[in-house]
């Protein structure tokens, strides 16, 4: 068990024999278990014993996952007060890249456009959240998942590879075309480590796409070996811009709220993992569960801003609608 405090907010993740994560199912078996009288009180509660993933075994792993070794040096801004931000800047420089601090993403932002910094990384213990700040603008979370698939595609020798739902169509038929079969899940870490697990990378991999601070070593990694790495296609063309909306939904209305969502479309334009992703032309909107928080969360995905704007307040109409939520005003 890993239980840690952020902000006064204490979340607890219960790993397996693989150290992967329980999903929500096995979560709710042990509060059963624990509620039942057929299970005795422990005996001598407290704290027995912890176990912490030293940030240079994740660096050992990453810097064997590198197939181009960086040539040059970098500078990189790391933004964030929490125990993210300070494990990032010590692997930063643990690679051989100098650290420099940002108050401010907008600072961030202005001095990586100014070329002073390479690129920089915002962290979020609370929410384990990641953004990446590019001399072509920031980079939000979703984005941030395709952009490690993409390193991570670059660098091992993976022949399947787990792509959360929020993750382009445009990168899948990348993946694809490399011969690499791809496998659509939710976000919960079980099923990316049943797509990964047997492959020689599989450790690494589920690392970078569970770890933001493995995600953001991997992709400075990346800019240090190829400065210009990510102005490929794969990243730039397709379903690139993303909107993302959240709504408060209390837990027991969740799945009512999928399945009214799902209802009336047609299956084949559809899936329904972990809440329903829809199809649309040019995009897809998702509407999943909030990992840790009474909310529902919307993300939608286009070619251009402009639908992907219009998808997310179309998708936050209907899910406020069912709701009872008519009435209260939309966050722009």
């Amino acid at each position: 068990m890993v239980v840690r405090s952020v902000e006064g907010e204490i979340t607890v993740r219960v790993l397996d024999h693989d150290g992967v994560s329980l999903g929500r199912r096995a979560f709710r078996r042990i509060a059963q278990s624990v509620n039942s009288e057929a299970v005795p009180p422990a005996v001598r509660p407290g704290l027995r014993e912890v176990a912490t993933l030293t940030m240079d075994g994740c660096l050992r792993r990453l810097e064997r996952a590198m197939r181009t070794p960086a040539l040059s040096g970098g500078t990189f801004a790391v933004g964030g007060n929490g125990a993210g931000a300070d494990a990032l800047i010590y692997a930063l420089k643990e690679i051989g890249a100098d650290v420099g601090v940002a108050d401010t993403v907008e600072e961030m932002l202005e001095r990586v456009q100014s070329g002073f910094f390479t690129a920089g990384f915002q962290v979020d213990d609370r929410d384990d959240g990641l953004c990446m700040v590019t001399r072509d603008g920031i980079l939000n979370e979703v984005q941030m998942l395709d952009t490690a698939i993409y390193a991570l595609a670059r660098n091992t020798g993976l022949m399947r590879v787990p792509l959360y739902l929020e993750c382009s169509h445009h990168l899948e038929e990348w993946l694809n075309g490399q011969g690499i079969e791809t496998v659509r899940i939710g976000r919960e870490e079980g099923a990316a480590w049943e797509v990964l697990q047997n492959q020689h990378d599989g450790q690494t991999a589920l690392l970078v796409m569970t770890e933001p601070v493995c995600a953001a070593v991997l992709c400075a990694q990346m800019c240090m070996a190829e400065p210009d790495w990510m102005a490929s296609p794969v990243l730039r063309e397709g379903d690139v811009c993303t909107v993302t909306r959240e709504i408060d939904c209390a837990h027991e209305k969740l799945g009512t709220l999928i399945r009214e969502l799902a209802a009336g479309i047609d299956p084949r334009d559809r899936q329904l993992i972990e809440g329903v992703r829809v199809r649309h032309q040019d995009g897809f909107a998702l509407v999943q569960p909030h990992a840790s928080r009474a909310r529902c969360r919307i993300v939608c995905r286009a070619s251009n801003e402009e639908f992907a704007s219009e998808l997310a307040a179309m998708y936050e109409d209907r899910v406020r609608g069912i709701l009872g939520q008519k009435d209260v005003k939309r966050e722009e």
